[in-house]
């Protein structure tokens, strides 16, 4: 997931852990965690595909990025009770991935759209955090403690 080009997220979920990239110029920040800790940085695919949530297809169609999609709606339910819904643009020729997703939160809605989306296997690069990785709470820590 990357919210913008001076961030990103990478999520290994083999190894319970989140790491989280704050990409400079100069160099590259990376902050590793359970992913329990990473509750702030939920993915909107982790949000509407887990085990709580149903599907309703509506039947439509519509593009998105150039993909003709399946239009389906969900109904998630939080560990607390409460629900949300969630809209799901599928692209038929990518096996459904999602390439749009709207999460509704009260009168707020939340969007994830995604480009530039291929079939087939990634660079496994993408998914190799740097070596210098720091725990939580050594993020502002400015000296070492004496």
């Amino acid at each position: 997931m990357e919210p913008s080009s001076a961030s990103a997220t990478i999520w290994a979920p083999e190894e319970d852990k989140v790491y989280n990239l704050l990409i400079f110029p100069e160099k590259t920040n990376c902050i590793v965690m359970k992913t329990s800790q990473a509750q702030m940085m939920r993915s909107p695919l982790q949000l509407v595909y887990g085990a709580n949530t149903t599907f309703k297809p509506t039947g439509n169609k519509e593009d998105v990025d150039g993909h003709s999609c399946s239009v389906i709606e969900g109904i998630t339910t939080a560990s607390d009770g409460t629900t949300f819904n969630s809209k799901i643009w599928a692209a038929d020729d990518l096996k459904g991935v999602p390439l749009r997703i709207n999460i509704y939160a009260g009168l707020r809605v939340v969007t994830a759209t995604y480009h530039d989306v291929v079939a087939g296997k990634p660079n496994a690069a993408l998914f190799t955090p740097p070596n210098n990785c720091i725990p939580p709470e050594k993020t502002y820590q400015v000296a070492p403690n004496r």
